[in-house]
């Protein structure tokens, strides 16, 4: 693809980029290409200070609440795959989640982080993932989606924070 860019006069930057980079508490590395037929315009690097903590991206959930909304994860289950899944303590100020996959929610390891409470573990809800992508907080998710699907939906998507970062790369 790079090569067909080039052979048509693109000039190309190719950044890797992680939220974390960015002080975004979201491990989602990716490669972002930035073609342009004019000169290539110079972008700043990365500001690496945090830029907010997990904590303030998750809402508080009681037992029942999380229960309420899906989020709990079966004792047995937790249990069985204590050791494959990406567990965090949202108090702890250098707390990461993981990437978000589209399959969050039904498979449980490699589709993204859980979080320790005091009565066991549960999903981030998809609020909390949409905060944790970036999106802002007037972002509306549809309510009359299950949690599942709204998952399902965020799934895999790109890192607001981090798309906003490349974006700086586009305006000569």
């Amino acid at each position: 693809l790079m090569k067909v860019w080039q052979s048509a006069g693109y000039q190309l930057q190719v950044h890797f980029l992680c939220p974390t980079q960015l002080g975004w508490p979201n491990r989602s590395p990716r490669v972002y290409i930035v073609a342009t037929q004019g000169p290539l315009p110079l972008g700043q690097d990365p500001d690496r200070t945090r830029c907010c903590a997990l904590k303030d991206l998750v809402c508080v959930y009681d037992a029942d609440a999380a229960r309420r909304e899906g989020l709990c994860v079966e004792p047995e289950v937790a249990a069985a795959y204590r050791a494959a899944i990406a567990i965090v303590d949202v108090d702890d100020s250098h707390a990461v989640a993981a990437c978000f996959g589209a399959s969050y929610g039904r498979a449980i390891t490699k589709a993204g982080s859980y979080v320790a409470t005091e009565y066991g573990l549960r999903r981030f809800s998809p609020r909390e993932v949409a905060n944790i992508l970036g999106f802002p907080s007037n972002f509306a998710l549809p309510d009359h989606l299950p949690p599942r699907r709204l998952w399902q939906l965020l799934g895999n998507s790109l890192s607001l924070p981090a798309v906003s970062h490349i974006m700086q790369f586009t305006r000569v």
